[in-house]
């Protein structure tokens, strides 16, 4: 079967988007429908999406049903972008079973599940497909919150593997790594870390939702088409 690139499917450009109510995921959500896609947003609290569904990534058996759900309601998505994350700047003394648990099941196992299910169904469709992880740049320089940085070096890991193992059947598989934007979830660094950040990074400020979801939504066009794999560093040039 030809796959078919994204210029050419008109309004079947369908992009699913987790964590869709966030400061990122929603910047992300408002950048891909200004563009023309059609968006699945899911989040327990609502998004701006075109539909959204109130999924806890929790729950592995509500994130493997997702794309199911999603493809019944508007379609097989052409898109999945893993935005959905879990930060609260827990130091190692104070991490807890529950607390890495957490951070795991939301950061790494809901976007591998999720994955799972999207590659899937468009490798056995032989239809052209993209998925974006949110990564971050803490996976790659590790940060004071292990739990957290972990979860992001595995999603960067991941990214690289299935970005090499499916491109030859259609699917890019690439990812966004923000350094520190400004947003909600940044507001829980201590302030400390804030004003020692601020200092490092070359660019002289913290980002924003809005610079990140260009990278993303650039990944997700047939303008990156020779991407697969990729960690696209979006961090003002901290490292």
């Amino acid at each position: 079967m030809m796959l078919e690139d994204f210029a050419n499917v008109g309004d079947k450009r369908i992009a699913l988007v987790t964590g869709a109510a966030g400061g990122i995921g929603q910047a992300i959500v408002d950048v891909l429908r200004r563009k023309g896609w059609r968006t699945a947003g899911a989040d327990l609290k609502p998004s701006t999406a075109d539909m959204h569904y109130p999924v806890d990534l929790s729950d592995h058996g509500q994130a493997s049903a997702l794309v199911g759900l999603v493809a019944s309601d508007m379609g097989l998505p052409t898109a999945l972008v893993n935005a959905a994350g879990i930060y609260r700047a827990v130091h190692l003394p104070e991490t807890d079973e529950r607390y890495i648990e957490e951070v795991m099941a939301v950061n790494l196992v809901a976007p591998l599940v999720l994955c799972r299910e999207f590659i899937g169904r468009h490798v056995a469709g032989g239809t052209r497909a993209s998925v974006v992880n949110v990564a971050s740049v803490s996976g790659e320089m590790g940060s004071p919150d292990p739990s957290y940085a972990a979860s992001k070096g595995g999603l960067i890991a991941m990214t690289r593997g299935l970005g090499r193992a499916y491109a030859a059947q259609g699917v890019r598989v690439n990812a966004v790594a923000p350094g520190v934007i400004d947003t909600e979830m940044a507001a829980l660094i201590p302030a400390d870390r804030r004003k020692q950040y601020r200092r490092s990074i070359p660019s002289g400020r913290f980002g924003t939702a809005e610079e990140v979801a260009a990278a993303v939504a650039f990944l997700l066009d047939d303008e990156s088409s020779y991407m697969a794999g990729t960690v696209l560093d979006v961090n003002g040039g901290l490292f």
